[in-house]
């Protein structure tokens, strides 16, 4: 097999990232075409390493849909980071409340006397 083939072999399964465990081959190669504007038939044939002779402008293609790949795996990666972080400063947060004493109502704030409101049933 071929250099080029070997990469975009690489690059047709990085295409195809993530995979969900237990999905099936067709799935991922489906995802691959669809990322890379390939057919179905040629992205299967770089998957199973079959294609002998990649174009250079479907390794141009990959390449670039390689990157860009990973570049929003990486802002992906950095936003949920961020996500958790603030999780992590709301739950210390919570618990501290949860450690405070309980803070009286204030003074304007009196509980309601059923009788001063006529309810209750009389």
């Amino acid at each position: 097999m071929t250099s080029a083939a070997v990469e975009m072999e690489r690059l047709v399964r990085l295409a195809a990232s993530p995979t969900v465990p237990g999905e099936q081959v067709p799935h991922a190669i489906s995802r691959a075409a669809r990322r890379l504007g390939f057919t179905k038939g040629r992205v299967q044939s770089f998957w199973y390493g079959k294609a002998r002779n990649p174009s250079p402008e479907e390794i141009e293609t990959a390449r670039k849909v390689a990157i860009q790949h990973a570049r929003d795996l990486e802002l992906f990666r950095d936003e949920q980071r961020r996500a958790f972080e603030i999780l992590e400063r709301i739950e210390a947060r919570l618990a501290a409340l949860d450690q405070a004493p309980p803070v009286p109502p204030p003074p304007s704030v009196r509980p309601v006397d059923e009788r001063q409101t006529g309810a209750g049933g009389e």
